[in-house]
């Protein structure tokens, strides 16, 4: 019974630890840098962002980031720049880790409005 017990306690401590979200942001593009590894981009997101799981949000305003190692991250990137230069809305979405920095989360990606 003791055993039960313990392993009970267990199931329901995990069952109710907080999970990580993925956040969310709609707006236009703010201020867009390249990390000085060369490959990482930080971008800023003028509007509404909901569900930052990255704790303190960067001191800089950036909200999400992703890397540019990939041929995916090289599409957000030009996605982002000609939002930046026209003005358009994006809409990210995050995947809950914040592996890039850890005061912005990482880009799942990223709907041209």
């Amino acid at each position: 019974m003791r055993r039960f017990s313990r392993a009970f306690v267990f199931v329901m401590a995990i069952s109710t630890a907080p999970l990580a979200h993925a956040g969310q942001a709609q707006g236009t593009v703010g201020k867009v840098v390249v990390g000085r590894l060369g490959y990482q981009v930080f971008v800023e997101v003028i509007g509404s962002v909901a569900n930052f799981p990255c704790g303190t949000p960067h001191p800089n305003g950036y909200n999400f980031a992703f890397s540019t190692q990939t041929s995916g991250g090289k599409d957000m990137l030009a996605t982002v720049l000609a939002a930046k230069a026209s003005g358009a809305t994006l809409y990210f979405t995050g995947n809950g880790t914040c592996t890039l920095d850890p005061t912005i989360e990482d880009t799942s990606y990223i709907i041209a409005m």
